[in-house]
């Protein structure tokens, strides 16, 4: 078998699109051995390399094959660096420069980004509604090979309080009894009777029901409250 080892910065593959490695091993035919060999420089730096592809066998002496590059730095720069939001969904981009393969990930799964590119770009951020009254914030990082990361946000404000109670009113006998009102919110609500003869449920957090105790109408007119 002959052996053949690439130094640091380079790779060797006998096909030429497929296979790259550091190391090769070639089974001869029959005692001969021709075959084309390629070259992949892929530096890990932008500095100069130089080294030898070795050739090792049993059978001969080593034979060695100078190789040399210039690596170039691999570079990362991605615009703007935040982006503020209003509560709708929709969608934000931010713009990449490189000069190699970059990936995007979000840690948040309100918001979906564009995974990966080549070179100069956009990451194209979509974002959820956010039907909570709170805002929140996530953090989309940005990854080249040997690069320090870039970290993006995006931050979404938080929806506006709305408040809905049904039905409006309610017409009850004079004897002692309990009504019930549903309230559909996103917040915090409270609730107060003007009237001393009917007790209600005092607060509630979003979707909710206020249940109104009234006291036995002895009267004969009829009694309101709001």
């Amino acid at each position: 078998d002959v052996v053949l080892t690439a130094p640091a910065g380079f790779e060797i593959s006998i096909s030429g699109s497929t296979g790259f490695k550091t190391t090769l091993t070639i089974k001869p035919y029959q005692g001969n051995l021709s075959i084309r060999i390629h070259v992949r420089f892929c530096p890990s730096e932008g500095t100069e390399y130089s080294g030898k592809i070795t050739h090792t066998s049993s059978e001969t002496d080593t034979v060695s094959l100078a190789v040399g590059g210039t690596g170039i730095a691999c570079l990362l720069e991605v615009t703007p660096s935040d982006w503020i939001v209003n509560s709708d969904a929709g969608f934000t981009l931010f713009a990449v420069i490189s000069n190699c393969l970059w990936t995007a990930e979000s840690n948040a799964d309100w918001v979906v980004v564009t995974s990966s590119g080549t070179g100069d770009g956009t990451i194209t951020a979509n974002y959820r509604a956010n039907t909570n009254t709170a805002q929140r914030t996530a953090i989309i990082t940005v990854t080249v090979d040997r690069v320090t990361p870039v970290e993006l946000a995006v931050t979404q404000q938080g929806a506006a309080c709305t408040l809905e109670v049904t039905p409006a009113s309610q017409v009850v006998d004079s004897d002692t009894g309990t009504s019930t009102f549903t309230v559909t919110s996103n917040c915090s609500w409270i609730a107060e009777s003007d009237a001393d003869w009917v007790a209600v449920t005092s607060s509630g957090e979003g979707n909710g029901t206020i249940t109104a105790n009234y006291a036995a109408n002895t009267n004969t007119c009829l009694l309101y409250t709001s």
